[in-house]
């Protein structure tokens, strides 16, 4: 996730975008799915909390990309 935020930044993309990838996503990447933000913006904040069917995800780190936990498969685009 960071090396393709680098890459887009240097392209000039200005818009990235969050895709879960997979037909098997956990409910918090399912809740991601779609999400667009600003080159240089955070997708999540410290301290957001993610809901979904299974509960509450609370986060620890800003992140301004994938993975948002273990196991994510995830991944940026330029929207």
């Amino acid at each position: 996730g960071a090396v393709a935020k680098l890459a887009f930044a240097a392209a000039g993309v200005t818009r990235l975008k969050w895709i879960a990838m997979g037909s098997k996503n956990c409910p918090y990447c399912k809740e991601m799915d779609g999400k667009v933000v600003g080159i240089n913006e955070a997708f999540v904040n410290k301290d957001d909390v993610l809901e979904s069917e299974d509960g509450q995800m609370r986060i620890n780190k800003p992140a301004s990309h994938p993975p948002l936990h273990r196991g994510c498969v995830c991944q940026i685009v330029a929207d």
